[in-house]
């Protein structure tokens, strides 16, 4: 018969863990280590846990083996962890152990640099990027801004810093809208971002064609097609379809809006894709719309009442649709282009095989509806 347990002996024989997270800032390594507080620590599938004011996490367990790890995402790019941040720790009963993280906090600077269209300074959620712009840490390195319009300066120390756009680097007709110098302290692991917002425009003259029903030569698309830049409205065709607007200055990611001429229009191509505009400088673009055609399938039988739903019919690599009580299917809003249909004779009415392929392939020009015909024989 087993006798009373002894929680007092059960209690000292469970093992202890100590987990710890401790700081120092980066080039300086004759600072001393401080608790890394509100850093946070899983143990095996557990919900996190955060580490104290003495910079410690501390778990009672049974003896066994146990994962911990340190959210190095909750942390942020500018710490960086000495060893692996996971790690595997086996307890004996009784047994006390202290695992260590030693984090290293870096700082950072990110230089965004926009074309600040409106004069407000604030920088908008569609920026305009202005690229290969130079931007120079004082007695440092010098970065251009990339197709982001982001100087990114990564690994830096903690100290006071002066950081400057090169302002005679600019192109002719670029004004400033907010300041090019900026002179602060960075704190270990503190990630500065700088706003420099700059003006300037150049021109676009386009055309936007429509390709007509069932092929021929393109005409002039209607009016009121509205061109975009960076997701923001720029003007909109005139009744000839053409183009002629001033546009910011900067890396632009170009598109069209024709839903005001018509929601079955699309743009052939890749939009018109991406325009490196300088200030002062006119591009010639030219636009290509299509109306959307569609396809139906027709599912017929020799004799009625046969019953013609839910048989698979795939268009392409598009996932499969399935004929209604009538035996059609309908697939909609498709681009110009060679499509290949195909339907799955296996689910066909018993005794009733596709008189002719399974397998039909059609070509659809602009505005196009293509009636496919599949008629079951009787065996």
């Amino acid at each position: 018969m087993g006798g009373p347990v002894n929680t007092e002996l059960h209690s000292r024989l469970r093992p202890r863990l100590a987990v710890e997270v401790f700081l120092r800032p980066a080039g300086r390594p004759d600072a001393p280590w401080t608790p890394l507080e509100g850093a946070r620590v899983r143990r095996s599938e557990q919900d996190p846990h955060q580490v104290g004011p003495d910079g410690a996490v501390r778990f009672t367990l049974e003896p066994g083996n146990y994962g911990v790890s340190l959210d190095t995402g909750r942390l942020g790019d500018n710490f960086e962890v000495d060893g692996s941040a996971a790690r595997q720790v086996e307890l004996g009963p009784g047994e006390r152990r202290e695992v260590r993280y030693e984090v290293t906090a870096w700082s950072s600077i990110y230089a965004v640099v926009w074309n600040d269209v409106d004069g407000d300074r604030q920088l908008p959620v569609g920026y305009i990027p202005f690229s290969e712009v130079p931007i120079r840490i004082a007695g440092g390195p010098e970065r251009r801004t990339d197709e982001l319009g982001v100087a990114h300066f990564r690994n830096l120390t903690e100290g006071d810093y002066t950081v400057a756009l090169d302002r005679e680097a600019l192109p002719s007709g670029v004004t400033t809208t907010t300041p090019t110098t900026f002179e602060f302290h960075l704190s270990p692991g503190q990630e500065k971002v700088l706003n420099v917002g700059l003006r300037g425009f150049g021109r676009l003259a386009g055309l936007v064609l429509l390709l007509p029903p069932g092929g021929g030569a393109p005409v002039p698309a209607p009016k009121g097609i509205r061109l975009l830049a960076n997701q923001r409205s720029m003007g909109e065709t005139d009744p000839e379809g053409r183009l002629d607007l001033e546009l910011p200055a900067g890396r632009l990611e170009l598109g069209l809006d024709p839903r005001r001429a018509g929601s079955d229009l699309y743009v052939v191509g890749e939009d018109s894709g991406l325009l490196k505009l300088d200030p002062g400088q006119s591009v010639v673009r030219e636009f290509v719309l299509a109306r959307y055609a569609g396809i139906e399938v027709q599912l017929t039988g020799p004799v009625h009442p046969l019953p013609l739903s839910g048989v698979p019919v795939e268009l392409q690599d598009r996932p499969f649709r399935y004929t209604d009580e009538t035996g059609q299917v309908v697939f909609d809003r498709l681009k110009t282009g060679i499509y290949t249909v195909r339907i799955a004779p296996e689910h066909l009415p018993p005794g009733y095989p596709l008189d002719g392929p399974s397998r039909m392939q059609v070509e659809l020009k602009s505005g196009d509806r293509r009636r496919i015909l599949y008629k079951l024989r009787r065996l």
